[in-house]
Formats: structure tokens, sequence, C-alpha cells
């Protein structure tokens, strides 16, 4: 399935956790008729957009699960109601995330925090007041993530990420990197990007906007090399090579005692 394959592209480009949708369209919709437009311009039923990324048995669920296991990643899910924190915690999932528009839906965010796990909640455009009222549901548990959701004209609002309360992390709106640098830079501890099999696949929401495994590779090892290059523990010459570097080219302390001498 798409889900597995997807697991394969993920281990392979050097991700270390899948994160999927648990959505309960029933819970979530009291009309599930409202149109809905898609990234590519289509509209139809939101229920059958939901219906379609929930779809998963319990069974499927575990499959998927345990394949994440074999593929060194961790597995968990963004939930959006109580029967779907309950199913997650039946897999055994070492965290819980709740998404930006959920932020005022406290009995989930309750829930979450009672299986004493770390809860990831995406910032989002959420106002300052409702950020903060989760931030105290969660307590410890919460990790914030700034999730800026952009409208056509921007509302990136990047400089939220030095509001959040570390550890914080940073849940990509598309393909572009600058934020995921500007979140690396700035000390985020997480980065979610989507990926997909194939960004033309007319199946399914977010497509356009996700990499392909390609581009999915390159973009981990151009974090992990940004990544470094901010590891910096405590003034110095740095690594060995540079230490090298450094004796080999710099000027003598006695240097400093000369005269300078004007033309």
């Amino acid at each position: 399935t798409k889900a597995l394959a997807l697991a394969d592209a993920a281990a392979d480009a050097g991700f270390q956790a899948y994160k999927a949708q648990c959505v309960d369209a029933d819970a979530l919709l009291s009309d599930p008729s409202i149109p809905f437009t898609d990234d590519r311009g289509r509209t139809y039923p939101i229920g059958e957009a939901l219906q379609a990324a929930g779809r998963f048995t319990p069974e499927e669920w575990r499959t998927l699960r345990d394949y994440c296991t074999a593929h060194h990643l961790l597995f968990y899910a963004t939930c959006d109601s109580l029967a779907g924190v309950d199913l997650m915690e039946s897999l055994g999932v070492p965290a819980h995330k709740a998404c930006a528009h959920d932020l005022t839906y406290l009995p989930l965010l309750k829930r979450m925090a009672a299986t004493g796990k770390p809860v990831l909640y995406d910032r989002g455009p959420a106002a300052d007041w409702e950020y903060r009222t989760a931030s105290d549901r969660l307590g410890w548990r919460g990790l914030p993530m700034h999730a800026p959701h952009p409208t056509p004209s921007g509302d990136w609002q990047l400089t939220r990420m030095r509001m959040l309360i570390d550890p914080w992390g940073y849940s990509a709106p598309g393909r572009e990197a600058w934020g995921d640098h500007a979140a690396v830079a700035l000390g985020a501890r997480i980065l979610e990007k989507r990926l997909t099999l194939n960004r033309a696949d007319p199946d399914g929401h977010h497509h356009t906007i996700a990499l392909e495994p390609d581009e999915a590779r390159d973009w981990v090892r151009e974090i992990r090399a940004l990544e470094a290059a901010f590891r910096e523990p405590t003034w110095g010459y740095g690594s060995a090579a540079q230490q090298v570097e450094m004796g080999k080219w710099r000027r003598h302390p006695s240097d400093w005692k000369r005269p300078l001498v004007r033309a």
C-alpha cells in the first residue's frame, strides 16, 4: 500500500519518525456535505476527503506501526478525536499530536496529556490566549510546533518561533526550505515535512506541497549539514582539521608587538 511505501521512502531519506493522520470524520463533522476545495482546486464534500484519510482498520494501523518499527521509524499520529487517542494508545505510540484547529478542543488535549507522553501541538495561527490555554493544559508534556498555515498573501509569522516554549518544533506548510532553515538556526528540536510518492498523484490532498523521495533525501542531508554547522558547544578552534588550518596560517603573537610601518 501507499502507507507502507511512504515508510520505505521516509526511512531511505533519513527521516526518524513517521506521523500519520488519524481522522474520525463522524466525530469531527456536523455536516459532511460542506464543500471542500483541495490544493488542486477540486471541490467536493468534506466528508469524502476525511473518510478517505481515516479509512484504516485497527489491524491496518498495527501493520503500519510494525512496518515503521522494522524500519527504525518512530510511529505516531495526529488525532482529532478521543477515540483516535485511545486507538493510538493501544498501538503504544511514543507521543501524540494535536493540530492547530484543535487547540480549543480542551477535552482532546486533556486526554492526550493524561497518557503521560509528549504531546506535540501546532501553534498555527491561533490567538495568543488560545496558545497559552493549550500550553497550560498540557503542562510539561506539551511541545509546541510553529505551523504557519500561510495564506496566499503571506502570514508565515516566523517570528513566533522565538516565542515558543523550549523544546519546540516547526511544521513546514510546503516544499520550500527557508522556513526549515530558520527553525534549525533558532533551535527547533523537531521538523515536520510532508512526503509523497508522486506529486502528480490525483488521489488525496497536499501532494502538491510535499517532497518526493529524491527531494526528501536531499532535504534531510541539507538539514543535517545545517544542524552540524550550528553545533558549536564552546568558543574555540572547533575540529582537529580547523586547528591544523589555524596553526598553519595564523599570525604569531610576537607579530603583534612589531611596529606598524606605513609607506
